[in-house]
């Protein structure tokens, strides 16, 4: 016997406020921020990383992220998540 049912359907992405149109970012039909497998979106010198990017809500999916990013910038070292 329960008193209370939590359902949770799905996700959704954060990104409605942020105004990706008028800088020209792409999203996918769900709001998500499309980016290449370096993370880079398809404006030049904006890397998008995170649940924004649709790629896993997780924190270490994120840090990931970071480290992929932080290497292509910082390090010259051409990371990908397929790597």
């Amino acid at each position: 016997v329960g008193s209370h049912v939590l359902l949770a359907a799905g996700r959704r992405p954060n990104t409605d406020d942020l105004a990706l149109d008028r800088a020209g970012i792409a999203t996918d039909h769900r709001g998500y921020i499309i980016v290449d497998d370096q993370l880079r979106t398809n404006v030049p010198g904006i890397w998008a990383l995170g649940d924004c990017n649709g790629r896993g809500a997780f924190t270490h999916t994120s840090y990931n992220d970071f480290e992929i990013v932080a290497a292509n910038l910082l390090d010259n070292d051409s990371r990908r998540v397929s790597d």
